[in-house]
């Protein structure tokens, strides 16, 4: 729904910035998340959990890198949209 949102909204409109903020809350509670809870399990109970895991936490950095990118590029700019379309692609 937040991806909707800020879809919806004009290129310049700063409420795009509030709503990339809430789903990078959101994004990084559920890493943070799986990391403490789901890959430790699936390491050890999941045969070839351990070589899943280290792809789901390749992933997991590719993302949170976007999302810091995405923090610090202003609403408006070429390079915020791209790093939207990149999070949610």
């Amino acid at each position: 729904e937040l991806f909707e949102q800020i879809q919806a909204l004009p290129a310049a409109d700063e409420r795009r910035r509030e709503i990339a903020d809430a789903f990078t809350i959101e994004l990084v509670r559920h890493s943070v998340a799986e990391e403490m809870y789901l890959y430790p399990a699936v390491r050890e109970h999941v045969p070839g959990g351990a070589a899943l895991a280290d792809r789901e936490l390749a992933d997991h950095a590719k993302v949170e890198k976007l999302l810091k990118d995405l923090e610090k590029a202003s609403v408006g700019e070429a390079a915020f949209d791209m790093l939207v379309d990149r999070v949610i692609g």
